[in-house]
């Protein structure tokens, strides 16, 4: 057998070694090789710099401890979350797992089992907070209906006994009745017709084309696409919120959708946002599938509720099909179930945006939504403008190169103006 031959030169192939990738925020696209210990913050003496300004000056660190990666928040100001949930204690991290701080998130990639599939920024909220779930109605402590129901049947035979002597008393000539007083309904309720003479239909869609401008998109918890001309969200993890925008602007407009659950009620939620500026900013309409709705507005990060979950008999339960409607115009903002109003209220936070649907996990981790023959009028001289969208793009493969451990891949690290350091 012939003598093996050998070089003086090194082969080095792709590295193996996991990397953290922006996918949004500044310096999106940039990639950055994880080391034992990664620290990332806003200070310059951190592994990863970001000047995000929601970010703090050490907010959280990936680490490789016994033998997985783990991502640690460092007691951040704002917090550290991945895909979607809070970190309060190292939590491990897989390939295609995303983490939110600030306004950035980043995809952890992981080189052994990498296959291209692209981040969707576009269309899912990760690391912001959701709307409180609805909490299970349960009748005060100490309470009974025993005593409700035994009140109930006396009054009603005092009543009869009351019938039977007016009667007497008026000769036996019958009398008109006059109706008790019902207490209010715990929901606003009133039946509807279509869209105002003055609307003109702006857009639709039956979803019947896949190529009408909403995304197909899978990631590892969450799939979006179109199918038997419906337009379907499915999630298959807790706490997160996968959407679908039309990417128009409108400011003045009635919006109305078929939503039917498929599969995953048990406290999970779906229906509309609109008015959407960004992903801090904008309107969300949601139905459980026990027949409650919310109204809330999500601003600057934060969330307000302008109508509190509230049961309405208009709203079908269960696996069922709703036809959800909004309609906004100005200041006034009204909710809509299968033709009849269910709220009305009052908020000029947004006077127009994009709009779309959306389905939300809370402890069920499952929830499976179909979307069909959405439609939106406007007034006759308003147009529904187009929001040119910039498809995400991979920057070109770089030669691999070996990362020195003293050596740091860091950003220009200017503080914004008026920033103050936590």
């Amino acid at each position: 057998m012939g003598n093996q031959g050998h070089s003086d030169s090194t082969v080095v192939g792709p590295s193996l070694v996991p990397k953290l990738e922006i996918v949004r925020g500044d310096w999106q696209g940039k990639t950055f090789t994880l080391r034992f210990k990664t620290r990332i913050g806003r200070e310059t003496d951190n592994d990863i710099v970001l000047t995000d300004p929601k970010i703090s000056r050490y907010h959280c660190q990936v680490s490789y401890e016994g033998g997985k990666w783990l991502l640690t928040d460092l007691g951040s100001a704002n917090g550290t979350f991945l895909n979607g949930m809070p970190v309060s204690v190292p939590q491990p991290v897989a390939h295609a797992d995303q983490i939110a701080l600030g306004d950035t998130i980043l995809v952890f990639r992981d080189p052994l089992e990498e296959t291209e599939t692209p981040f969707d920024p576009a269309s899912t909220l990760v690391g912001g907070p959701i709307p409180p779930a609805r909490p299970a109605a349960a009748p005060p402590p100490g309470t009974s209906p025993l005593p409700w129901i035994a009140g109930g049947l006396v009054l009603l035979f005092l009543l009869a006994v009351a019938g039977v002597i007016l009667w007497l008393f008026r000769g036996g000539q019958a009398v008109p009745a006059t109706p008790l007083s019902t207490p209010a309904a715990s929901t606003a309720v009133r039946d509807t017709g279509g869209p105002e003479a003055s609307l003109r239909l702006k857009f639709e869609d039956d979803f019947s084309r896949s190529d009408s401008g909403w995304d197909d998109a899978f990631g590892k918890f969450y799939t979006k696409q179109y199918g038997n001309n419906q337009y379907h969200i499915e999630i298959t993890t807790n706490n997160l919120v996968v959407w679908g925008l039309a990417n128009r602007r409108a400011a003045d407009f009635e919006m109305e959708v078929e939503t039917t659950l498929q599969a995953g009620g048990g406290g999970n939620t779906y229906g509309l946002i609109f008015r959407y500026v960004d992903h801090n900013n904008y309107y969300r309409f949601d139905v459980s599938d026990d027949g409650f709705f919310l109204l809330s507005k999500f601003q600057n990060a934060e969330w307000t509720t302008l109508v509190d979950w509230t049961p309405s008999p208009a709203l079908n339960a269960g696996e069922a099909t709703n036809k959800l409607k909004v309609a906004a115009f100005g200041p006034e903002i009204a909710l809509f179930a299968n033709g009849r109003e269910l709220a009305r209220v009052t908020d000029d936070a947004f006077r127009e945006g994009n709009f779309g649907f959306f389905a939300s996990t809370f402890d069920n981790p499952h929830i499976w939504v179909s979307f069909d023959n959405l439609k939106l009028w406007a007034p006759a001289g308003q147009e529904i403008a187009v929001i040119p969208t910039a498809t995400p793009t991979r920057p070109a493969p770089a030669a691999p190169a070996l990362q020195s451990e003293n050596a740091a891949d860091t950003l220009p690290t200017a503080t914004p103006a008026g920033e103050t350091p936590t």
